[in-house]
């Protein structure tokens, strides 16, 4: 990967380094390995269940792919070409690939946590909006 002239193709760049794009990717695959998304299966999904739930999803992809190009929009905005270029630096780093790396097992383990310790507590605020 080479920094270029242009902000927008820089954006891109960052985007390609904080795994962005992947993230779609990702959620899907993680989607489509829960054996428990169709009605009355119990094992894993068989190819056409899996395309079929593949292209329910399809507008997810797309819905995604437009919020990711609006997200580069706001980094244009708030960001110069030069502090992209100093983001770009940083995520080639070895400790920015660590942290682009770990940052995903950090949320996923912090679901985890949140779920347990946390999810009756968060029923109870919800409830109050209710009255």
């Amino acid at each position: 990967y080479s920094i270029g002239q242009n902000q927008a193709d820089d954006i891109d760049l960052l985007f390609k380094l904080m795994k962005k794009d992947s993230a779609i990717d990702l959620t899907l695959k993680k989607v489509m390995s829960n054996q428990q998304l169709l009605p009355g299966n119990k094992g894993p999904l068989s190819n056409a269940d899996s395309l079929i739930l593949l292209q329910k999803l399809e507008p997810t992809r797309k819905l995604q792919n437009q919020i990711i190009e609006e997200e580069k929009e706001l980094y244009k905005k708030h960001f110069t070409h030069d502090e992209i270029k100093d983001l770009i630096n940083f995520y080639k780093s070895p400790v920015g690939v660590k942290f682009v790396n770990e940052s995903k097992l950090i949320e996923a383990e912090l679901y985890k946590i949140s779920l347990e310790k946390y999810s009756k507590e968060m029923v109870k605020i919800m409830m109050n909006f209710k009255n």
